[in-house]
């Protein structure tokens, strides 16, 4: 019996654009902590959640202190998104409604669960994804392809290491992480970086957007078990 394979999206630059509405809660969140602003990364392209606490929080951070700062930046946030709403990118929703019959649909994340949520939920593109992988289940990007990989084979059925599949993503730290999981990563230049710059880097296949047809063969295509790593 062939199994279906587990297509883990990235959302912000993959799935969405035109929202500042992260960069404005975690601002909120490190005034919340008396912290400037200044001290967040100058891109949250790729980062996860926990990785810019860390960052900002320094020797204060453990798990006890990123829950207060998720409460902090969770309150935030639905302001935060009427500000600067999220839209969904070109075909976006065609190409989702294409692939689900023939695949798990997943998330691959630096957001929050809770954050990813309440933006796709904005757009309507929430109920399209079982499972995912989330910027609150590790700092590194690596360790969140593992965690959306083990909840995938969970939602198929089967073992982790019989179930293709593929990291969709548009950043360098979406290809690497992939890699370093073991996975293979289709990457879009939708986000922050070009083409060619995401060939660069080692995608293993790149499109210049998801709205087109041919994306969804090239995906499935892709699609492999995990390889040790």
């Amino acid at each position: 019996m062939t199994i279906q394979p587990a297509l883990l999206f990235d959302i912000d630059g993959t799935l969405l654009s035109g929202s500042a509405a992260g960069r404005i809660a975690m601002n909120a969140a490190a005034a919340a902590f008396d912290l400037p602003p200044e001290g967040l990364p100058a891109t949250f392209a790729g980062a996860t959640d926990r990785g810019i606490a860390q960052h900002l929080l320094g020797d204060a951070y453990d798990d006890a202190t990123f829950a207060r700062f998720e409460a902090a930046y969770m309150a935030a946030l639905p302001a935060a998104l009427d500000e600067s709403p999220a839209t969904a990118l070109p075909g976006i929703i065609a190409r989702l409604l294409e692939l689900a019959p023939r695949a798990h649909l997943g998330l691959c994340t630096g957001n929050m669960a809770a954050g990813a949520r309440a933006k796709l939920q904005q757009v309507g593109l929430w109920h399209h994804f079982a499972f995912g992988g989330y910027g609150d289940d590790a700092v590194e990007r690596y360790l969140v392809v593992r965690h959306a990989l083990m909840r995938a084979a969970a939602h198929a059925g089967c073992p982790v290491d019989a179930l293709p599949a593929v990291v969709i993503g548009d950043t360098p730290k979406d290809v690497a992480a992939a890699h370093a999981a073991g996975l293979p990563c289709v990457a879009v230049a939708t986000g922050s970086y070009d083409f060619n710059f995401l060939a660069a880097v080692g995608a293993d296949a790149v499109l210049g957007d998801l709205d087109q047809p041919a994306a969804s063969e090239l995906i499935m295509t892709i699609a492999r078990p995990v390889r040790d790593h």
